[in-house]
């Protein structure tokens, strides 16, 4: 390209002048351009660009004041502008030559030809050949010269913003490029990998299609079997969700007229012996009270709350199981043996499990031997899926090759001698099932009885959705024995009465002596709202076994909240709760997970 333009300069001052030494100078300067592409071939491509832009706008610096020096008198006023003009095209070069990232060489060149624009008047004046020394007079000589410069600035931002643009085109292609070969060569190894996988994939196919003509006729038996014990499931739940609406409808009616005539008895004109009987029959009729409510708030709030599980201390539990039976177990000299040691805490519908044990003790008791001391053993275990309680016995024992088929079915009775209804079994097993688990037998006749129930472990018990809305979320968790909600306001006051009230229907249902509240996004509620929670939910939720209250507000260190926060905790404190307030819900987990540990503790030293 330099060989050509010295070529094009040579020629037009033939073509324009006279052959002369200018287009000697012209050809020497082709072959001096031939210094380049020798550079280039030994490989010394940084210093051929660096030549290349220095000679390029030396060449007519010299070529104009040479002219200039030898024919002075017939200098025209173009010859001070054509050169500018070459020099304005050599100020593309650098950028061609040199990318971006080439900065100190880029600007070296660029300053180059710069300084042959600012210096080219006093560089000509210097060797006496300047516009003014040829006696050249118009004035707006200066300004071209300054309109050259700001040319040059222009051609040399605008090549910049182009190169700027095709570099980062040019890198982004590249970089594509290198992605593309990336991903082929996965694909190429993928198909190398479904290559073999479909050689594999064919003779498996070719197998199942052998083993699936072996099992079609097998397959088809097993669909029938299925559809039978689907529909016997489907008649068991109905079975199972009627006899729990007539439980806990129906019941209530004689049950509150029983307790109404206990209270009626005058107990002072008693026989002390017939005082502890009535007062016996009045904690029965109690509890019997109690556990029918219980299981009427848990059908009227929604079927599915047996989907909740919650922490069950086998030890307490069954403490108040016995006292249902002391008075069969005083006068029947009833010895009850329970060790819980290897399973102290069970996670289930705590109903469902106390009516299993309740059915098992009871057929413990009803079916003893008249021939020694009823003995009756309960132990608790688990491994990695399922809980297992055992209730043994030294009782008449069941025929258990007799009555195998019959044993766990509605109605049936194995002693016409006892009386009975044959509800019992068949509840256990329902309600085993119902956990996901399942019931075994195991008896010798006038030797013992063992039940054997397994109850699988859930799989989550720390956030047991109760409640879902955008609004609210209530959940349960089991671990830490609490309710909690996750607020997302703004709310109404619809919505926050009716979230709480559900919440205080939970709490009655579970006994939950821990609830946690996330406020942080609750938003601003109105203090009629604020004072119905204290006066109506919390004094019921306490007489219900609300305990301690953990709250999140992330906006705890602002003072003004802090001295808010501390007056309601006093107020909480009044009502007989203990709350405090924490920025996360991990933090307040934590602290209710130490508060039950403390409880636990107190408990155990106070039982020792």
């Amino acid at each position: 390209m330099v060989a050509l333009f010295d070529f094009s300069l040579g020629l037009l001052q033939v073509i324009y002048f006279k052959p002369g030494f200018i287009t000697f100078v012209a050809l020497g300067c082709i072959v001096v351009a031939t210094v380049p592409i020798l550079l280039n071939s030994a490989g010394y491509i940084q210093l051929s660009r660096l030549f290349l832009c220095v000679l390029l706008p030396l060449i007519p610096m010299t070529i104009s004041i040479y002219t200039k020096s030898n024919h002075r008198i017939i200098i025209g006023e173009s010859l001070y502008y054509d050169y500018r003009y070459i020099l304005l095209g050599i100020s593309v070069i650098p950028a061609m030559l040199f990318s971006m990232n080439e900065k100190k060489y880029l600007f070296a060149c660029l300053g180059l030809v710069l300084a042959c624009f600012v210096f080219f008047d006093p560089i000509h004046e210097y060797f006496h050949v300047g516009y003014f020394d040829i006696a050249h007079t118009p004035t707006t000589y200066p300004f071209s010269g300054n309109l050259a410069i700001l040319i040059f600035a222009i051609i040399v931002g605008c090549t910049f913003v182009l190169k700027n643009i095709y570099e980062g085109f040019e890198l982004k292609n590249e970089e594509l490029i290198e992605e593309l070969t990336v991903q082929a060569d996965r694909i190429n190894e993928s198909q190398e990998r479904l290559q073999k996988a479909n050689g594999i994939i064919q003779k498996q196919k070719e197998l199942l299609q052998q083993q699936n003509r072996n099992l079609e006729s097998e397959l088809v038996d097993k669909n029938k079997n299925l559809t039978d014990t689907n529909a016997e499931l489907i008649k068991h739940n109905n079975e199972l969700l009627q006899f729990s609406y007539t439980v806990s409808h129906n019941l209530r009616g004689p049950v509150a007229s029983l307790m109404g005539l206990v209270q009626l008895i005058d107990r002072i004109s008693l026989h002390d012996s017939n005082k502890e009987i009535v007062n016996h029959t009045a904690r029965a009729i109690e509890k019997l009270d109690v556990t029918i409510r219980d299981l009427g708030k848990i059908i009227d709030i929604r079927n599915d709350i047996f989907r909740i599980r919650q922490q069950i201390n086998l030890q307490e539990e069954f403490g108040h199981l016995k006292t249902t039976f002391e008075r069969e177990i005083n006068s029947l000299h009833v010895s009850i043996r329970e060790n819980f040691s290897a399973a102290p805490y069970l996670y289930s519908v705590k109903p469902m499990l106390m009516s299993i044990l309740y059915n098992l003790v009871s057929n413990s008791i009803k079916y003893r031997s008249p021939e020694r001391s009823s003995i009756i053993e309960i132990t608790s275990t688990e491994d990695e899926s399922y809980f297992t309680l055992k209730v043994k016995d030294n009782g008449i024992g069941i025929d258990i090759n007799y009555h195998r088929e019959n044993l766990f079915k509605l109605y049936k009775r194995f002693h016409q001698h006892i009386e009975g209804k044959g509800l019992g079994l068949y509840l256990v097993k329902l309600q085993a099932e119902a956990l996901k688990g399942d019931v075994e037998v195991n008896s010798e006749i006038n030797r013992f009885t063992e039940f054997t129930v397994r109850i699988a472990k859930p799989q989550n018990i720390e956030r047991q959705i109760l409640y879902d809305e955008s609004h609210a979320q209530i959940f349960f968790d089991a671990r830490l024995n609490s309710t909690g909600v996750i607020w997302n306001g703004p709310l109404t006051s619809a919505q926050f009465r009716s979230v709480f009230s559900k919440c205080l229907d939970f709490v009655k249902v579970f006994g939950a002596p821990n609830y946690i509240a996330d406020l942080s996004l609750q938003g601003q509620i109105d203090r009629e709202d604020q004072l119905w929670v204290f006066n109506i939910i919390i004094p019921d939720a306490v007489k219900n076994g609300l305990n301690r209250i953990a709250a999140v507000r992330p906006d705890i260190k602002d003072p003004a909240v802090r001295e808010y926060l501390d007056g309601i905790n006093v107020t909480f404190k009044k009502l007989g709760v203990t709350q405090q307030f924490f920025q996360t819900m991990d933090e307040a987990s934590d602290w209710v997970q130490e508060q039950n540990e403390n409880v636990s503790l107190s408990n155990n030293g106070k039982s020792n």
